[in-house]
């Protein structure tokens, strides 16, 4: 199977993308396109980023990493993904680690991954934790909630580009939230 180095490069190419517009598009430097591009250097990305770079090509994490020859496996439980996404929100909304989290919740990084990653559903006891761990109403990872008792719980900034970025930078969190409703409508 192709590396982490390979897909990057080859999708990269495949969109007819330079490292630069490519660099622009996810808001990092050229260099460390390139050096993630090139397999001497082994550089690794963080999960972060790797999600980014899936989000952005619309291929899943597993391929982009090398783990499958498949860009689109088929879709998972559309429940599993959409608590996946709530809790990564809620997390990083609380800058709270996974590290931090597992310990909290009794469980190991790799579970809570998977869980973020939307490959295993959440079972319902860890959910009542999770709810306690966040002093949120459960619902909250169902998607159940209004808009207004979302921004609630992950406060309002989390739906807003902070007013502390430049004007630029304020127009690419737009543009970003935008890709990414644009991509979920897409999706159902």
């Amino acid at each position: 199977m192709a590396t982490f180095a390979e897909r990057l490069k080859a999708l990269r190419a495949e969109r007819g993308l330079t490292q630069e517009e490519l660099a622009a598009a996810i808001v990092m430097s050229r260099s460390t396109i390139a050096g993630y591009e090139a397999p001497s250097k082994q550089r690794e990305p963080d999960f972060g980023l790797v999600c980014r770079l899936a989000a952005f090509f619309e291929v899943s994490v597993d391929y982009l990493l090398g783990h499958t020859d498949n860009p689109h496996p088929p879709a998972g439980d559309r429940d599993a993904q959409m608590t996946a996404r709530r809790l990564i929100a809620i997390r990083e909304s609380r800058a709270l680690s996974r590290q931090n989290l597992a310990y909290q919740l009794g469980i190991d990084v790799a579970d809570l991954i998977r869980y973020e990653v939307g490959s295993d559903a959440v079972p319902d006891e860890l959910m009542d934790r999770l709810a306690g761990v966040f002093d949120v109403d459960g619902r909250y990872f169902t998607g159940e909630l209004s808009k207004e008792a979302m921004e609630r719980a992950l406060g309002k900034t989390y739906f807003e580009a902070p007013a502390s970025l430049s004007p630029e930078a304020r127009q690419s969190v737009r543009d970003f939230i935008a890709f990414m409703i644009d991509r979920d409508k897409r999706g159902r």
